[in-house]
């Protein structure tokens, strides 16, 4: 696989097959869509009109941080929804990636806002899906996502100011029956079908024994593992901040359970080929950037790591099974300077890829949404950098020949790793300009790799899926 950069292009993207057809200049909203391109004359990517994912109301689908599975030729892709004020994942179906249908809402309940009932269990801001499917296991399919379950008498789906309910956000699973879900008649966690634990918790316990009262399932994600943490034995909050923990049914929910350790966005499971499908989880940790927001300690910010797992809802932590770092919040070539915005501590990243570091509220230099890829005998790990709303928000890669133990990094701090970009913006200094995220690689049509990502127009936050061959 050979790579193409376009000095100035849209895109930085691999062996991109370019249509005939010039536009000068591109249409007015015209960002990456699609399979098909022209190139206009002055050596943009500009948007080729094809259908596109819509709703049931025929409306554009605004589906970001999308993600792909692939069953019996059809694809089906889902995201976080704004067209269900993220409280539900709406999927979508389509034989070619280019017309689709809507295939029906993972979760059957109706959510209202951001909150939705599972089970009896409160939910809300359900982000970043990853549909799959086990290679060991062909009954089920899987969905995990991000979410907050807000338990009977606590206030985490509406806390009070300065915290919101994504600050209490952990990683989750559930499961569906293959042929409902490929029928079109179908629930995720559904109680009928023996699934009235699910959602489940992603997490560890000490000895990786079945989680109980006296060995609780544990969410440390980053430089340090093993907190000892505080649990109260019934659904009352220990607390409104960093560290406090609540619990209920077995079950165990958090901020950031300390320093250092809070895993709680953006799961990607990959079965790595390269070494007989071994199943690892890929995620987003961080620290808590609120207490105190003057303390730029040396992990604040978003970082990538992954687990490797011993079910497909528990993480594995025994001497040969501790978790690896990807990617630290900075890297050389995008290195953030921490600064005060409204209380909080953000990152900005000078150039190339942020050339103002101090335009607020953009380029927050961070790593998160990752994804693993394997490709002519080569491992790719996908994240995304810098802040989701900016336009210098965009999708970066690393490409490693060995299995995904060998892509970690030297130490969670390392910043020197080579990096390099895959889907950015030609202008990253317009302040909530045009940027892409969230890229998941996944062999599409012909046996050949494509890119499923999302965009966002500019001065807009609302963002749609796109596919790419690469």
């Amino acid at each position: 696989m050979r790579f193409l950069i376009t000095v100035a292009a849209v895109f930085f993207v691999w062996s991109v097959r370019v249509a005939t057809a010039q536009l000068n200049p591109c249409p007015a909203n015209s960002f990456a869509a699609n399979v098909d391109y022209s190139l206009n004359p002055n050596g943009l990517y500009c948007l080729v009109s094809n259908p596109r994912i819509r709703t049931p109301n025929n409306a554009l689908a605004r589906l970001a941080d999308p993600t792909i599975v692939k069953i019996d030729g059809t694809y089906y892709v889902t995201g976080t929804s704004d067209d269900m004020a993220v409280g539900n994942f709406p999927i979508y179906r389509s034989s070619d990636l280019v017309n689709w249908s809507f295939h029906g809402n993972a979760f059957s309940g109706v959510n209202v806002g951001h909150e939705i009932t599972i089970n009896n269990r409160k939910f809300c801001d359900l982000w970043g899906p990853q549909l799959y499917r086990d290679p060991a296991d062909g009954t089920n399919v899987w969905l995990s996502f991000t979410a907050t379950e807000a338990p009977s008498g606590t206030n985490y789906c509406a806390p009070p100011s300065p915290h919101q309910s994504s600050d209490y956000q952990s990683i989750m699973v559930a499961t569906v029956d293959r042929a409902a879900f490929v029928s079109g008649s179908f629930s995720f966690a559904n109680a009928a079908m023996n699934r009235g634990h699910e959602p489940m918790w992603y997490g560890y316990t000490p000895d990786n024994n079945s989680p109980s009262w006296n060995n609780p399932l544990l969410f440390d994600g980053g430089a340090q593992v093993g907190h000892t943490i505080p649990v109260t034995g019934n659904a009352s909050l220990a607390g409104p901040d960093c560290g406090d923990v609540y619990s209920v049914g077995g079950r165990f929910g958090h901020r950031c359970q300390g320093t250092n350790t809070w895993l709680g966005l953006d799961s990607f499971i990959f079965f790595d080929p390269a070494a007989s499908n071994k199943r690892w989880m890929l995620y987003t940790w961080s620290v808590d950037e609120w207490y105190p927001p003057s303390d730029f300690g040396a992990w604040d910010g978003n970082h990538v790591a992954a687990y490797p797992m011993i079910s497909n809802a528990q993480m594995d932590v025994t001497a040969d099974g501790l978790h690896i770092p990807l990617a630290f919040r900075q890297n050389d070539t995008n290195k953030p300077t921490p600064t005060i915005e409204n209380g909080r501590a953000w990152f900005y990243a000078p150039a190339p890829y942020c050339p103002d570091p101090n335009m607020m509220g953009d380029c927050r230099g961070v790593a998160e949404a990752p994804a693993a890829y394997r490709w002519n005998n080569r491992t790719y790990v996908t994240f995304s950098r810098n802040a989701w709303s900016g336009s210098a928000y965009g999708i970066f890669y690393r490409s490693i020949d060995g299995t995904l133990t060998t892509a970690a990094l030297s130490s969670w701090g390392d910043a020197s790793i080579d990096e390099k970009p895959l889907l950015v913006a030609s202008n990253r200094a317009v302040v909530g300009g045009r940027s892409y995220g969230s890229g998941e690689i996944f062999t599409g049509p012909g046996g050949r790799p494509y890119l499923i990502f999302h965009a966002k127009a500019n001065g807009s936050t609302i963002r749609y899926t796109y596919f790419k061959e690469l």
